[in-house]
C-alpha cells in the first residue's frame, strides 16, 4: 500500500516532497524475513526525481507486519528534467493525472529455525497515480494498483 502527496513544480525544474506509506507483512507460518539495506526513490517517466532515502532494517516473524512512512524529496534546487519531460509534465497536468513510480530496493534474507539464507536482491516498483487540481500545483494520491516485486 502506498500513499503520497506531491507538491510544487515548474516545467524545467521539478521540486518534489512525497510522504510514502510502505507496508509489508509475513504471512508464512514457518519462515522469518529479514529486510536489509532498503532505500526508496521516486521517478517520473524513468527519470529519478528524488534523492535516495534509507529505510530502517527489519525482521518479520510469522504473522508480523511493518509500515514505513518516509518522506522522499529532492535537493532544494529541485530535479532538472530532461527537456522532453517538461512538456510531458504539462500535458499530464492538463490531463488531470500524473504517474510516478516509487521504487524500493534492498536485500531479503529468510530464516528457518537457526538457518539464515544468503541475501537476495529486492526490487519493488509501485505506480502511484496522482490527480491534479486547481490547488496551486499540489497533486493528491488517486489510486494504487498492485506493486510488482522482483526477488
Amino acid at each position: 500500500m502506498l500513499s503520497n502527496t506531491y507538491q510544487s513544480y515548474n516545467l524545467t525544474v521539478l521540486s518534489a516532497t512525497l510522504q510514502l506509506t510502505i507496508f509489508t507483512s509475513n504471512p508464512n507460518s514457518h519462515i522469518g524475513i529479514y529486510y536489509d539495506h532498503l532505500h526508496t526513490v521516486a521517478s517520473y517517466r524513468n527519470q529519478q526525481i528524488t534523492s535516495s532515502t534509507t529505510l530502517p532494517d527489519a525482521y518479520l516473524t510469522s504473522g508480523d507486519s511493518i509500515i514505513w512512512a518516509p518522506y522522499v524529496s529532492n535537493p532544494s534546487s529541485g530535479a532538472i528534467l530532461a527537456p522532453s519531460l517538461g512538456h510531458a509534465l504539462a500535458q499530464d497536468q492538463a490531463a488531470g493525472i500524473l504517474l510516478l513510480h516509487v521504487v524500493v530496493m534492498g536485500r531479503l534474507r529468510w530464516k528457518v529455525g537457526t538457518w539464515v539464507s544468503g541475501g537476495y536482491h529486492l526490487h519493488v516498483s509501485c505506480p502511484a497515480y496522482l490527480s491534479t487540481g486547481s490547488n496551486g500545483g499540489v497533486f493528491r494520491f488517486m489510486q494504487m494498483p498492485g506493486c510488482p516485486v522482483d526477488i
